[in-house]
């Protein structure tokens, strides 16, 4: 990221732009990461959507959930699948799954209502009882 400040900054301060490791993660963290999930949010507005979900465990045993969310956009006029986001957890069971879910969809002000289809890999965790992911108020069947 270092090297696109400098070579898109020629003339400004940002061509003397040095970024380490450290910096450019939280940069990403803090600053771009959400101002993009939050025009992701946007764009899908109104529309019903759907979510893929699966679980991710990294090297220091976290447990975490990919997010990928399925909608049409209005203002592209097509289909869009993007990448909603990583939601970390502490336990693998559905309800928390579900819990952890609800969380972030309201932290991130994509309204339940507008939520019509959870598709995941099928594990029993992720599923629940008849195929059946429960994000309480509602349950949705499974693409």
């Amino acid at each position: 990221m270092g090297e696109l400040l400098n070579m898109l900054g020629k003339g400004s301060n940002l061509e003397k732009t040095r970024l380490h490791r450290m910096q450019c993660s939280a940069l990403v963290e803090g600053a771009i990461s959400p101002a993009i999930q939050e025009e992701l949010v946007k764009d899908i507005g109104k529309s019903d959507y759907a979510l893929i979900v699966d679980k991710v465990t990294d090297q220091s045993s976290s447990k975490f959930m990919g997010v990928c969310v399925r909608y049409f956009s209005e203002s592209k006029r097509d289909m869009i699948i993007d990448f909603l986001g990583l939601i970390h957890f502490v336990s693998c069971s559905g309800k928390d799954f579900a819990d952890a879910m609800v969380k972030h969809l309201e932290k991130i002000n994509l309204p339940l209502k507008q939520l019509w289809a959870v598709g995941t890999d099928g594990a029993g965790n992720m599923c629940g009882r008849e195929e059946q992911f429960v994000l309480y108020p509602l349950t949705v069947r499974l693409l």
